[in-house]
């Protein structure tokens, strides 16, 4: 027969804690392809901040610290290493980083051909305020203007 004890009980639960957003953004992205039906559509314009979310919280895991909603829907900080001891967390730490490395080249597997459509979404000019694509892609107002020019050269030079 096998059993955990209690150190290995916490290794579980910080894994849980690490792997939830995860599973939260698995569902949200999977959207269901129609607008406004759901909190999300599963849209293009979706996936970049999500993904930058999630990078941010591995970076803030391998700190050891999460964020989390408690049962009063307030967002908390929750410390995952609290009472290991100081082997575990190190390692705990290597898999997130690791996790953050995968993770961040998918990410950054950004093509030239993918720009057009999203400087589109993020430099809207119907949108009243900056979208969450133009807010993650650090783009202003005046960003956006000078990379319209620029853009379809851009594109024209890498054959697309």
């Amino acid at each position: 027969m096998f059993s955990i004890i209690e150190q290995q009980w916490k290794v579980v639960a910080a894994a849980q804690k690490t792997l939830q957003p995860f599973k939260v953004a698995s569902k949200q992205l999977q959207g269901d392809g129609i607008a406004g039906k759901r909190s999300t559509s599963g849209g293009f314009d979706e996936y970049f901040p999500v993904v930058k979310m999630l990078l941010d919280h591995l970076d803030l895991a391998v700190q050891g610290v999460i964020i989390e909603e408690n049962d009063d829907q307030i967002m908390e900080e929750v410390h995952l290493f609290d009472d290991m001891d100081a082997k575990t967390p190190r390692l705990l730490k290597i898999y997130i980083k690791l996790g953050w490395k995968k993770l961040n080249d998918y990410y950054g597997k950004l093509t030239p051909s993918y720009i057009p459509p999203l400087q589109e979404i993020a430099c809207s000019s119907t949108a009243s305020e900056p979208t969450t694509v133009s807010s993650d892609l650090g783009m202003e107002e005046d960003t956006c203007q000078k990379l319209s020019g620029n853009l379809g050269r851009e594109v024209q030079d890498h054959g697309s």
